[in-house]
């Protein structure tokens, strides 16, 4: 079964509703381009990604050992915002044999091909691996600009 899953953070004059079924939007793109149908949606409006104990993940990760074959999200931050616990929930996806495709990324979780390329030898990070870090840390980076900014702004009287 192909499960979906999205989540929001915060509510912004109830413009979650718009912004999760965006999610939708571009999960069932994706999973229509590879001729695939969503089967079941899993959601989270208005938690954090920091916190894992949200009740549709957890619904979705109870129904994993069920019947859920593949996972698709908008992008790695919809599962969570803590990377190493991402990863380490990655693992858990392999362990139970379940796939995790992202659609504004364009990635799978093929274990065996990221295995095969990390085989190589040559000493260098997984592609896979780099895509998630590299967005991680364009998200801190911004993230530290905005916050930057505003106290820039707020110290000259201009906020």
């Amino acid at each position: 079964m192909n499960a979906g899953y999205v989540r929001l953070s915060r509510d912004d004059d109830k413009r979650n509703y718009v912004s999760i079924e965006n999610q939708k939007l571009i999960i069932n793109q994706y999973a229509a381009d590879h001729g695939v149908v969503i089967d079941r949606w899993y959601e989270d409006d208005g938690i954090s990604g920091y916190i894992f104990d949200r009740p549709g993940f957890q619904q979705m990760m109870a129904d994993l050992d069920k019947d859920i074959d593949t996972v698709y999200v908008k992008d790695f931050s919809r599962l969570g915002r803590h990377n190493a616990k991402v990863l380490l929930l990655l693992d858990e996806f392999q362990e139970r044999g379940v796939f995790v495709y992202t659609g504004r990324e364009n990635f799978c979780t093929d274990f065996k091909s990221i295995a095969a390329e990390a085989a190589q030898g040559d000493g260098t990070v997984p592609k896979a691996a780099k895509n998630f870090w590299k967005g991680a840390e364009k998200r801190n980076r911004i993230s530290w600009e905005t916050e930057h900014g505003k106290t820039e702004s707020t110290q000259s009287g201009a906020f």
